[in-house]
């Protein structure tokens, strides 16, 4: 007879004929991550789970590995979706923006007037790690050798638990679990490689540009200015002068990767101390971002009591390439040389009566742009079983970070040409950044099988308090090139520093039961009511809750019998509630503030006036969410399936109502708007082979993801301040905006139905069906919606195979449908002004003269095309995100070394990128290969 229960070793007993009773006693397991879903609150029995969470092991993220955790897991989930920013490239500073099931917070009223789409990490999902909320920043510097786990929670029943922090999705990450035996010593070390790829870039070269200028008509031969620059020009030519300014600012990034840990114990007490240092040398010259982890783990397991402790630290120091924008090198004319005959370096070239600037010229100043941080991180937890099924857990823990950045621009720098006085050039920017973090948590857990029945019961209290403190000054004025302290500066740029304090304070009341009869029928229902200094203060707590039903049809008596072939089958439902404080905290408040700009003063007291208009009923947001689940398992277990269908309402959305003018303020936060999300997510795997005897298996694994999004309701400022800019703030490209009815990521651009004939002029088409020249009488208001910019399908393909001590991985990535803005074609063909180099399609498909039948408007035109469905395509995308190759060498070789365990390994990123619309990628910095060698030994 086999004995077993959640969380516990499970026995074998013999059963004897003459013997009625037995007594078990089973042992509480240290790694119970194959037979629950860690939620980071309550551990749920894997087998009668509602919800839907996806669960990778250290194995899993090995073999995805890519170079952060954030990049890994989008490797393994398409519905981890690390949003494409295609301006920001391969930059190793660039902080990704992630979404979990869609949209559910939008742009501000602010936001939408400046034209700006600012995400800002509105939509993150919530990161918590060994129990307490982390940062995405600590995410993407953590060391991934030393996560033992990762589960992401998607539906309201995985994540009502975490009551207002929940609704964007839970990314719970566990750290490694210190194992029993001798004493071992593992050292790992890499070499980290950035290899620039700038294949996409498809230039004019020296000879062609100037062709091109001279067919254009762009000289002109009775002007001495531009008869001198067609002298000076077609001389460079001729000496075969073709300069590749792509190449100027980027190179090969040699960084290195050192990781040291010890690790021993018995079975009773466990530690592990590491230090690693990961340092990321980036494809552009000057960037780079150095990591420092450090931790000191250790379990103490009785039989009854457990007790861990996890102190880390961390340290980075990051540093922007002083190269700037990779874009202005690429409009650099290829006849121009960045240096003179003499080798001293050209400041500035000859554009007619204009000029234009030298970015080299910034690498010779001393213009510097840092960031650094550090984070030190310690909880603590105990697990007591007090008697046989009832546990209690608490944890307590701490957080500290703090950062800088500096940001300087040397008075000689390229950008303070024009400022003439000495008062004005130069400028230094200065931020500091303090983030504190108190919690405590406590856990009453019961757990009980009677006959056929498993009963599983908790209840959890938390309490969080988070302070943060930020800082910015911003000083103007430096003398010398030298000068590079802030002190230096002449005068604040700003009346005086600019500082900002936030402290947030949460407390939370949360249960759980769990019900699973004869291991066929299963619910499961959670409740959860928090209470946050950030809502109202009429709207203080905040109730959450979520309800799953479950059955394993598998377990049925009629499926053993006529469905042998299916092995496991479970369908599941769930609904509930969750939430999110997408808001400042202090936006429920009325805030004052002394009048310091200016000497009025009343009987010696400042004045106090009102910044912002606060109000008392502001409440979280409410996601209420539907999710249908299928768990299927068949072949032999050869064929494993997971498939969910999902669909959530957002409502109270937090945005801005309108007020009266005449009480000073134009809008305040309230709880206005809906967004709803309704998609899919499917992931399969299937072994091909799996041979024991050979020690071999091969599996191929793939993924689904659909999401859309409508935005259902919009406050009435949203509406407005979208109408404010129709007819006024027609754009060079596509803006944000936000209609009802339409989805939050609809592209808005006006329809243009070709170029003239006869003129080269671009033809527009405005809402009544009228076509124009230029832009007389065409409007934002004439903008036609072309479709989301979401694909319609995200997916994932990836094959594993095993043999022996070879461990191979290659996993491709997909995007089919969604319509994207070819940026190339609008700014660099289109708009590509004749004075910068272009790009190599402008040969054929601009107008040159009357009669051309060409898609692009005329080569000397100076007017700027706007957005338009010329150049709004159907994207489809494919990429080989990784290629990864481990080697276990032998142990009968290398015990003769004193090794225990040495493995070798090859890893590459980002290798291969496939679009059918043709476009420059990574404009600001560019994207790159990244090669990666390892070594890992064990002593």
């Amino acid at each position: 007879m086999h004995v077993s229960h959640l969380s516990y070793e499970e026995e074998k007993v013999e059963i004897k004929p003459a013997q009625n009773y037995y007594d078990v006693k089973l042992k509480l397991k240290v790694n119970t991550f194959d037979d629950v879903v860690v939620t980071g609150i309550f551990d749920r029995p894997k087998e009668s789970f509602t919800g839907s969470a996806t669960k990778f092991t250290k194995q899993d993220i090995k073999m995805a590995g890519n170079r952060n955790l954030l990049k890994t897991l989008g490797n393994l989930d398409p519905s981890f979706d690390i949003l494409e920013m295609n301006d920001f490239g391969s930059d190793p500073n660039q902080i990704p923006d992630i979404e979990i099931r869609g949209t559910t917070t939008i742009s501000s009223v602010n936001d939408l007037r400046n034209s700006v789409r600012n995400r800002n990490g509105m939509n993150l999902p919530l990161f918590i790690l060994d129990g307490f909320e982390v940062s995405i920043q600590r995410v993407m510097d953590m060391n991934q050798v030393d996560v033992e786990s990762v589960t992401i929670l998607k539906d309201a029943s995985a994540k009502a638990l975490y009551g207002s922090r929940g609704a964007n999705g839970v990314v719970v990450i566990t750290s490694s679990i210190p194992a029993p035996g001798t004493l071992r010593i593992n050292y790992s070390g890499g070499l980290n490689l950035e290899l620039p790829d700038v294949s996409t870039y498809n230039l004019l070269s020296a000879a062609e540009k100037f062709d091109l200028e001279v067919r254009s008509g762009y000289y002109k031969m009775n002007d001495p200015v531009s008869k001198a620059q067609y002298d000076l020009n077609s001389a460079a030519v001729a000496r075969g002068v073709n300069t590749d300014w792509k190449g100027m600012p980027v190179q090969t990034g040699i960084g290195q990767y050192h990781k040291l840990d010890i690790t021993g114990g018995d079975q009773k007490f466990r530690y592990i101390i590491d230090a690693s240092y990961n340092q990321i040398k980036g494809a552009m010259k000057g960037s780079e971002r150095n990591n420092f982890n450090g931790g000191i783990t250790f379990n103490y397991i009785g039989n009854r009591f457990q007790l861990s402790n996890i102190t880390t630290i961390g340290f980075n120091n990051a540093a922007n390439s002083p190269y700037g924008v990779y874009d202005e090198y690429v409009k650099l004319n290829p006849y121009w040389e960045p240096f003179d005959e003499n080798g001293n370096l050209v400041k500035t070239f000859p554009l007619g009566t204009q000029y234009k600037r030298n970015p080299l010229l910034a690498v010779h100043t001393t213009d510097f742009s840092t960031d650094q941080y550090h984070n030190i991180r310690n909880s603590t937890n105990f697990n007591w079983e007090i008697i046989n099924g009832l546990r209690w857990s608490s944890n307590i823990g701490f957080s500290y970070q703090a950062g800088e950045n500096d940001l300087y621009q040397s008075p000689n720098s390229t950008n303070e040409f024009d400022k003439t006085s000495i008062e004005e050039k130069g400028w230094y920017t200065k931020g500091n950044n303090k983030r504190q973090n108190y919690q405590f948590g406590s856990s009453l857990t019961y757990g009980k099988v009677l006959g056929r029945h498993n009963l599983y019961f908790g209840l959890n209290t938390q309490v969080i308090e988070t302070k943060t403190f930020n800082s910015t000054v911003i000083a103007k004025g430096f003398l010398n090139d030298q000068m590079t302290d802030i002190s230096q500066a002449l005068s604040y740029a700003q009346d005086r520093p600019n500082t900002r304090e936030t402290t947030v304070r949460t407390i939370g009341l949360s249960g759980m039961a769990n019900y699973n009869y004869d291991n066929r029928y299963y619910t499961e229902f959670s409740y959860r009511r928090d209470a946050a200094s950030s809502f109202g203060n009429q709207s203080r707590w905040a109730p959450f809750w979520s309800l799953g039903l479950g059955w394993t049809a598998s377990n049925e008596e009629f499926f053993a019998k006529n469905l042998k072939f299916i092995n496991v089958m479970r369908l599941r439902y769930s609904y509930g509630v969750t939430g999110s404080m997408n808001f400042q905290p202090y936006d429920a408040m009325t805030i004052y503030q002394y009048q310091l700009s200016n000497n009025d003063f009343y009987r010696n007291i400042r004045p106090l006036t009102v910044q912002t208009f606060g109000n008392p009923d502001l409440q979280w947001q409410n996601t209420k969410e539907h999710n249908f689940g299928l768990e299927l398992q068949t072949l032999n277990n050869r064929l494993n399936i997971v498939a969910n269908y999902y669909y959530k309402n957002t409502t109270n959305l937090v945005s801005d109502a309108n007020l009266r003018y005449s009480n000073g303020f134009a809008s305040y936060k309230a709880n206005i708007g809906t967004i709803r999300n309704t998609g899919y997510d499917l992931m399969a795997t299937y072994v091909f082979w799996k041979d024991k005897a050979r020690d071999m298996n091969w599996a191929i694994t793939s993924g689904l993801y659909h999401n859309d999004n409508v935005l259902v309701k919009l406050s009435s400022a949203i509406k407005e301040a979208n109408a404010l800019l129709e007819g006024q703030n027609l754009s060079f490209n596509s803006i944000p905006e936000y209609r009802e009815g339409k989805s939050v990521n609809t592209i808005y651009v006006l329809n243009s139905p070709g170029v003239d004939i006869m003129t080269g002029e671009v033809l527009y088409k405005n809402s009544k069906g009228q076509i124009s020249t230029g832009l007389a009488g065409i409007g934002d208001m004439d903008k036609i919606a072309v479709g989301s910019s979401v694909p319609k399908i995200h997916g994932r393909l990836g094959t594993n195979l095993h043999w022996k001590g070879l461990n191979v991985a290659v996993n491709f990535a997909i995007r089919l449908g969604g319509k994207k803005l070819n940026q190339t074609l609008l700014n660099r063909v289109e708009n590509g002004y004749i004075r910068d180099n272009l790009d190599r399609r402008v040969l054929d498909h601009r107008w040159i003269q009357p009669g051309d039948n060409t898609g692009y408007r005329g080569i000397l035109s100076t007017d700027y095309t706007q957005a338009n469905n010329r150049f709004v395509f159907t994207e489809n995308t494919v990429t080989l995100n990784n290629v990864n190759i481990f080697y276990d060498c032998p142990t009968n070789l290398i015990n003769k070394m004193g090794l225990q365990r040495l493995t070798i390994g090859a890893t590459m990123s980002d290798i291969f990128y496939w679009s059918n619309i043709q476009m420059e990628r990574g404009t600001q910095y560019p994207y790159s290969l990244k090669p990666t060698f390892t070594l890992n030994a064990t002593f």
